[in-house]
């Protein structure tokens, strides 16, 4: 077949689609926390690391799963670090996306 073998995205490759995320929040002028009714000024994020942990094939795409530690500069917030889904697959490119 003319279809090459899907190879699930690199670790560099999800973090990269992470920082991008990232990225578009912080232009969009960042995160917004409510507690109790109150909200916060808005807060920058800061993507510290990431890891991959693990893909699985998952209909012409791949179900991949990774750990994300980020930090929020200039606020309160203490770092965190999140378990991360994603279902990726490339576009008309050759591009990584996630839905």
């Amino acid at each position: 077949s003319s279809e090459a073998a899907l190879v699930e995205p690199t670790e560099d490759e999800m973090r990269a689609l992470q920082q991008a995320r990232i990225d578009d929040i912080n232009r969009k002028g960042g995160i917004v926390i409510e507690m109790s009714g109150a909200r916060s000024a808005p807060i920058k994020m800061k993507l510290e690391s990431f890891r991959k942990t693990g893909c699985k094939p998952y209909t012409r795409a791949f179900r991949c799963e990774g750990e994300l530690r980020t930090s929020y500069p200039g606020s309160e917030l203490p770092a965190e670090t999140l378990s991360h889904s994603d279902r990726y697959r490339k576009d008309d490119q050759g591009r990584w996306t996630t839905d």
